[in-house]
């Protein structure tokens, strides 16, 4: 895989039947979804917070929106986060015609171990994984997705990562052990880079031999891809600043992200050689590109009802709108997530 071909994390907060079922605009959010990846270039995707009830529906749609704006066949895979247990699951969305990789068979699944709940130490979400392996190189690679705990037990679920067995070797549908030194682990780790990169060293420190790491100063050998802030602002906290006049809001979309709060990050083995923030609002006010065109189609209302929070201050036609940052903002916070999506290039 190189480096022209970026991975991509996206989080949608809380991808439920609210946003997907039961709203007029399921299919169009499902559709942005797969533009937001295809404008990007990816060819392998992480997407989290989907609730297990949809998540399956999501990420056909994703992937079908994918294949038609890129020419190119997609295949996903979708793992709950506590089998039997949680409504979370993950999707794994990836290339799967003329790309430099293929999945392993079998080479799928969710980590083994326990992980911490926000006040338990153990019965959490586990990371799912993905091996892959390169069609130029012969080389093995593993992608995978952890949604972490919001609390204390966030930095124990980050050294159970880097502890997890999974991510330095598997033995797929019992065919023999397949060892990787490669790879990406997408998540949304809920403790914000820098302040905390002390926090992270079970994924920064070096591999052990054998691995995997048991003591300190041990860990996963990989490198953050992101350093820049992932989260928008609350609407508190932008109506605190500027007033409740979306008029009267700042003009450039760099204002509405939260500063030093990058809690969405690509952790990678070779690391990588670019990554960063998907600037989502200077996508959606340029309203010619594939995600703005799915956004203008959104319903702001039905029935009386609006269709997403602060939706009312959305006019038609809505291409008039997205092109102002406020509304840019009112629209993706309100409408799609709290998160930015970030993204990877990995020469592999």
């Amino acid at each position: 895989m190189h480096g022209d071909d970026p991975i991509f994390i996206l989080d949608i907060q809380v991808y439920g039947p609210k946003k997907y079922g039961l709203s007029a605009n399921n299919a169009n959010l499902a559709y942005l979804v797969g533009a937001m990846i295809a404008h990007t270039g990816a060819q392998v995707v992480l997407l989290q917070e989907l609730m297990t009830s949809i998540a399956e529906a999501v990420a056909f749609t994703a992937a079908e929106t994918c294949a038609v704006a890129t020419g190119k066949q997609w295949r996903y895979i979708v793992l709950q986060a506590r089998p039997e247990k949680d409504r979370e699951s993950y999707a794994i969305l990836f290339q799967s015609q003329d790309a430099q990789f293929a999945p392993v068979a079998n080479g799928f699944g969710i980590a083994s171990g326990d992980f911490p709940t926000k006040d338990l130490t153990k019965g959490g979400r586990r990371p799912a994984y993905v091996y892959f392996r390169t069609t130029d190189t012969n080389t093995v690679f593993v992608a995978t997705s952890y949604h972490a705990p919001p609390s204390g037990n966030t930095s124990l679920g980050v050294k159970r990562l880097g502890q997890m067995p999974e991510i330095y070797s598997i033995n797929p549908g019992g065919t023999g052990v397949l060892n990787t030194n490669s790879r990406v682990m997408g998540g949304d780790y809920n403790m914000p880079l820098p302040l905390n990169a002390d926090l992270y060293t079970w994924l920064t420190d070096p591999v052990p031999v054998p691995p995997p790491p048991t003591t300190a100063g041990q860990g996963a050998g990989s490198a953050a891809a992101v350093g820049d802030p992932t989260i928008l602002a609350t609407w508190a906290e932008v109506t605190k600043a500027w007033g409740d006049d979306p008029r009267n809001w700042h003009s450039d979309p760099a204002w509405y992200v939260q500063k030093d709060n990058c809690l969405d990050n690509l952790f990678c083995r070779p690391a990588a050689t670019r990554g960063g923030v998907v600037d989502a609002l200077g996508i959606l006010m340029d309203t010619g590109s594939g995600p703005s065109r799915f956004a203008q189609k959104f319903i702001t209302q039905k029935d009386g009802s609006e269709q997403f929070p602060h939706a009312s201050m959305l006019g038609y036609p809505m291409n008039k709108w997205l092109q102002s940052a406020p509304y840019a903002y009112i629209f993706y916070r309100n409408a799609v997530s709290d998160h930015l999506p970030v993204w990877a290039d990995v020469t592999i």
